[in-house]
């Protein structure tokens, strides 16, 4: 519920998980069309299906720095034409619903990114600690063996 964008820190891999189960209802149907690179050249236009109709896109590969193409997106850059939102990216109006999401995945474990995107996004470290993967596994073996006790645990 944040208003900036959240650039995950997801080292292990299951930020993506969380948000396909955040997102079920953004993301009825995963088959990848709302998953990008940072890299791909049909980013744009990923972008633009995904701003007009309110869905949420997943960027990935993200290094040190995100594409300035990005930023009135990032920024939230809307302009009001009568009823209608756009965001004007790289010289082109994008139809903007107010239902669109974006995530930005990173990889690496330790990254270092400026003090600009961090202002322009929320920061959230899916980095696993010992003490979380030891609950993560405790609550495998317990729904493997005994039904009862998962339900008392998560009580």
């Amino acid at each position: 519920k944040s208003t900036r964008f959240p650039l995950l820190i997801d080292p292990q891999g299951q930020a993506l998980n969380w948000i396909r189960n955040k997102e079920v209802d953004r993301l009825p149907s995963w088959n990848g069309q709302n998953l990008v690179e940072i890299s791909d050249s049909k980013l744009k236009d990923k972008l633009e299906f995904c701003m007009s109709d309110g869905k949420s896109l997943v960027v990935v590969g993200v290094e040190d720095e995100i594409d300035p193409m990005l930023d009135p997106v990032m920024e939230k850059q809307i302009v009001r034409k009568g009823k209608r939102k756009f965001i004007n990216v790289s010289d082109k109006l994008m139809d903007f619903d107010d239902n669109f999401m974006m995530y930005f995945i990173t990889r690496l474990p330790n990254p270092s990114f400026s003090p600009e995107l961090q202002a322009k996004t929320t920061l959230i470290d899916f980095t696993v600690t010992q003490k979380g993967l030891e609950e993560q596994l405790l609550g495998k073996v317990i729904g493997k063996e005994q039904k009862a006790l998962e339900e008392q645990l998560n009580q």
